[in-house]
């Protein structure tokens, strides 16, 4: 009597003595069907697939895209601010390099060496105010081609000189060192000017 305890059917009316409704009933699985399920199945997992792999190829290229962009917005402050740091910070290393280690041994401030360096630009150029030409620089990023470790960048620039705006075309040759953009080239021309 105390030893087995006997397993109760179900009737279809639950413990509290209620009818059973539908919510209460297990439903009967179909049969059939199942190959179309496991192709749509397979073509769902090759979809998540693709659009991982081409994803983040994708995010990655707009990652280095922002990266390269910020190096333009540097090399763009760099000017504006008549900055040498800012400048050598953005420029192929094996030039800027040598020109910190120069300055270091020599004891030079960089910036005024990079302010010397204008100075004579101006007298050369005659009436032209270097240093308002370039605190007038601005730029509008048009493309960003990246190919590997390298990218080329294409802007509408425009400057005043003598109170005169031009507008110019810019395009940037970069490339990835160690996880760092630099600018290696640049070329300006009136050509492709919007």
């Amino acid at each position: 009597m105390f030893g087995k305890k006997k397993k109760r059917r179900s009737t279809g009316v639950n413990n509290r003595n209620t009818v059973g409704t539908s919510a209460n009933r297990r439903r009967r699985r179909r049969s059939g069907g199942g190959v179309l399920q496991y192709v749509l199945i397979g073509v769902a997992v090759v979809a998540v697939i693709l659009v991982l792999i081409f994803g983040i190829g994708a995010g990655k290229k707009l990652y280095q895209a922002g990266k390269i962009e910020d190096t333009i917005s540097e090399l763009s402050y760099a000017c504006n601010n008549m900055d040498a740091d800012a400048l050598l910070d953005v420029i192929d290393p094996e030039v800027a390099d040598p020109l910190r280690m120069w300055a270091a041994v020599g004891g030079v401030n960089k910036n005024e060496v990079m302010g010397s360096i204008f100075t004579a630009i101006c007298e050369l150029s005659g009436d032209v105010d270097v240093e308002q030409v370039l605190s007038s620089i601005t730029y509008d990023v048009e493309d960003v081609q990246i190919e590997d470790e390298y990218a080329m960048v294409t802007a509408d620039c425009t400057m005043t000189v003598n109170g005169e705006e031009f507008a110019r075309y810019v395009t940037c040759y970069l490339q990835n060192i160690r996880d760092k953009w630099y600018i290696m080239d640049m070329e300006m021309s009136v050509d492709g000017v919007s």
